[in-house]
């Protein structure tokens, strides 16, 4: 049964509320058919590594003094001599360097995989064979239809995003009891921050997905974004040390918000490397936001019925 025969089939059974609304059904079927791919169930596996090793790495310093002072010192970047010097700031930006590691770089590379294994074919093959013909040909609004084949990626998205992070930020909060109340407030940054990189990605996703009938295009295009930003960026702040550069890229406009949600001062706070600006945050979401946009009303568009 074809893709878009089986969510109708889900679209006539008795409504249930609010699993009935079109863009859930179109979310769930979808999913699930996206999701019969090895590959893709491959790579969300795999992006639970990191916070599993991460989770372990915590554990096995927590086993003696000497190894959890040496996490302190090396993620908070302080020269403390015994844990009683240990504070709540310095198990903040413990945490606050941690997450900016695992959320920030692993597992921004996984949703960079991730996102066009998902959704390369959600709206290019629909218009390889027409289907999207026979989806507008039924009462579902074009906006049903893109939400629902959004939330096809930003949900896995968001589990992959969000997941590791605070599982990692659980097992180090039940581990090292005194860092509960100060990493408090990391807990809803964190899926907070994966809701916003989940919708941007779906969304610019889909829009690119709608520019032409080919899969493999389409994912060609997100790699060839994302990759040409990140160079063009990085060569132009370094010739020309002008900050302002960095919002071209994709990556660091992400990883820009992360850090100031996270509190982290540019550079000399972070045991990676960062965007080092000296803007505010608010341009890095101004350029996430317009890509969304883009994204959002591109696949609207080619959604449209043509008459004639």
């Amino acid at each position: 049964m074809a893709i878009h025969e089986r969510v109708y089939q889900r679209m006539s059974a008795p409504p249930q509320a609010p699993a009935s609304r079109p863009w859930a059904i179109i979310a769930r079927v979808v999913g699930r058919h996206v999701m019969r791919s090895w590959k893709t169930r491959l790579v969300m596996f795999a992006s639970l590594a990191p916070g599993l090793m991460f989770g372990l790495g915590i554990y096995f310093a927590t086993r003696n003094e000497e190894s959890l002072l040496s996490m302190a010192r090396q993620f908070a970047l302080t020269n403390i001599v015994s844990l009683e010097d240990v504070t709540a700031e310095v198990w903040r930006r413990v945490a606050a360097n941690v997450l900016y590691v695992l959320e920030g770089h692993v597992q921004l590379w996984f949703g960079l995989i991730l996102t066009p294994m998902l959704g390369a074919t959600l709206i290019a093959e629909d218009l390889r064979t027409q289907a999207h013909e026979v989806y507008m040909a039924r009462p579902l609004r074009p906006r049903d239809y893109v939400l629902g084949k959004m939330a096809v990626i930003g949900t896995r998205l968001l589990f992959i995003l969000a997941g590791p992070p605070l599982l990692v930020l659980a097992i180090g909060n039940a581990l090292i009891p005194s860092s509960f109340l100060p990493c408090l407030h990391f807990y809803p940054l964190t899926v907070v921050f994966a809701g916003i990189v989940a919708v941007s990605n779906a969304a610019v996703m889909v829009g690119v997905s709608a520019l032409t009938r080919s899969a493999r295009y389409a994912t060609a295009i997100w790699f060839l974004v994302y990759f040409v930003t990140w160079v063009v960026s990085a060569i132009l702040t370094e010739t020309t040390s002008n900050r302002w550069f960095e919002l071209v890229s994709w990556r660091s406009n992400q990883q820009i918000i992360l850090s100031e949600m996270l509190a982290l001062e540019p550079l000399h706070e972070t045991i990676v490397s960062m965007p080092s600006t000296t803007h505010t945050v608010w341009p890095s979401v101004l350029v996430l936001s317009l890509a969304s946009w883009w994204g959002w009303r591109m696949a609207l568009g080619r959604m449209k019925p043509r008459h004639g």
